[in-house]
C-alpha cells in the first residue's frame, strides 16, 4: 500500500512489474517488502515510463545501468535516449498536423453556421 500511495500506482502494476522481473521485492508470505534499492528502482521505472519507454525497453535500460559505465552501456543508453527523442519528435509532428486538421475542420463548420461552443449539459451529465 505504501508504494501504491507513494508512486500513484496500482497493486496490480507492482505485481506485473514483479512478474516482468523489473522489480524484486522481498516476499513475506502474502506481503511484499520494498527495501530502499527496490524503491529507487520503482522511482526509476516511473521516470522512464513518463518518458514513454515500454517495459521491455525499461528492463534493458535498467540492466545497462546496472552494468556500469565502461563505455558500451553508456553509449547504448545514449542511443536509446536518442531513439526515444526521435520518436517523440515524430509524435509531436503527427499531433501538430492533427491539431491543424481539427482547427481547419472547426473553421469549416463555423463557416457553415455551427456554433463553436460546447453543447449545453443537463444535470444528468448528458448533452442536451
Amino acid at each position: 500500500g505504501e508504494m501504491v500511495d507513494r508512486f500513484d500506482l496500482t497493486p496490480r502494476t507492482l505485481r506485473f512489474w514483479e512478474y516482468k522481473d523489473l522489480i524484486a521485492p522481498i516476499r513475506d508470505g502474502q506481503r511484499r517488502l520494498y527495501p530502499a534499492a527496490v524503491v529507487a528502482r520503482i522511482d526509476r521505472i516511473v521516470h522512464l515510463k513518463a518518458m514513454g519507454f515500454a517495459l521491455d525497453e525499461i528492463l534493458a535500460l535498467l540492466e545497462l545501468e546496472a552494468a556500469g559505465d565502461d563505455g558500451v552501456p553508456l553509449a547504448t543508453r545514449m542511443q536509446m535516449m536518442r531513439n526515444r527523442a526521435a520518436q517523440l519528435e515524430q509524435e509531436w509532428e503527427r499531433n501538430a498536423q492533427a491539431r491543424l486538421r481539427v482547427a481547419l475542420e472547426r473553421l469549416d463548420l463555423q463557416k457553415a453556421g455551427a456554433a463553436d461552443e460546447p453543447p449545453a449539459v443537463e444535470a444528468t451529465g448528458e448533452a442536451a
